[in-house]
């Protein structure tokens, strides 16, 4: 019940991304009730790719329960878009569920998309309606969170954010997960029309008076990026570099350039664009 009394709560708690069992122990050696297991994250450590939703929901689900089975922390789920139909999405559910998540969010992006891309389209509304509703369908236990999940700067108008997020809070999911709202007059946009406590992800940073402003909104978590992933891969990157005895000819990567660089995102980048059909002409 942790999770969902923190959603009930007044104030934005920061949570921590974490991608294995031993730093979700830290996190919770922190001081941390709630983490979060993130698409990126995941698929960095499963796979040593890039998010382009190549993880399958067995592998998934199985780093959700060896996390679980490691800490005490409640985790929130990243589950994408439920890995495909409604009906997938009721089996991610059961699945995680079962692998003993405190929760998971179901986004409505179109995601074959490419890593890193921020304006991809979204699913259309009714798709991602149904998707919610079989989440909540499948749902067996009554402490387990659903999210819905959608980005701010995928919605070319604020109109549209606020018609996705009152029509998913109508499907009787538990809160809302908003990717990259960080104007002042869109939260107060926001706050005006969503009912719902929701969980804030961005990137820029986020201090105590940010929270402050967050909770005034109704944000009853925050993500602020991979903190705990980036500083690990640095770590490791010194000691290895330690382990050949001479100083390297290049200074190190830096933190935001590590995770690219070690998911060899550019060959993948070329990959896809050699998957893509040449244009032709009638």
């Amino acid at each position: 019940m942790r999770l969902r009394n923190a959603l009930t709560g007044t104030r934005c708690l920061n949570c921590p991304s974490v991608f294995d069992p031993m730093s979700a122990r830290l996190a919770e050696a922190a001081g941390f009730g709630i983490g979060i297991l993130g698409g990126s994250a995941a698929a960095l450590t499963l796979l040593g790719l890039p998010d382009l939703n190549l993880i399958t929901l067995t592998e998934l689900s199985g780093l959700t329960r060896r996390i679980a089975d490691a800490s005490d922390i409640a985790l929130i789920v990243d589950a994408d878009g439920g890995y495909g139909n409604a009906l997938n999405v009721m089996r991610t559910v059961g699945e995680l569920e079962a692998a003993g998540a405190a929760g998971l969010s179901i986004e409505d992006s179109w995601l074959q998309q490419a890593y890193g891309r921020h304006t991809d389209s979204l699913i259309p509304i009714e798709e991602a309606v149904g998707k919610l509703r079989a989440a909540v369908t499948a749902r067996r236990d009554p402490s387990f969170v659903l999210f819905a999940r959608t980005s701010a700067r995928a919605c070319r108008l604020d109109d549209e954010l606020i018609e996705r997020l009152t029509r998913y809070a109508d499907t009787g999911v538990d809160a809302l997960c908003i990717v990259g709202a960080d104007n002042d007059e869109l939260l107060a946009k926001m706050s005006a029309h969503i009912r719902l406590p929701w969980m804030s992800i961005g990137y820029a940073g986020c201090d105590l008076a940010r929270l402050d402003s967050l909770a005034s909104c109704g944000a009853r978590l925050h993500l602020d990026g991979h903190h705990g992933m980036l500083a690990a891969l640095d770590a490791m990157q010194t000691a290895y570099r330690a382990l050949t005895g001479a100083a390297p000819a290049t200074p190190p990567l830096s933190a935001d350039a590590l995770v690219p660089h070690l998911s060899r995102l550019a060959r993948h980048q070329e990959a896809e664009r050699d998957l893509k059909p040449a244009n032709t002409s009638s």
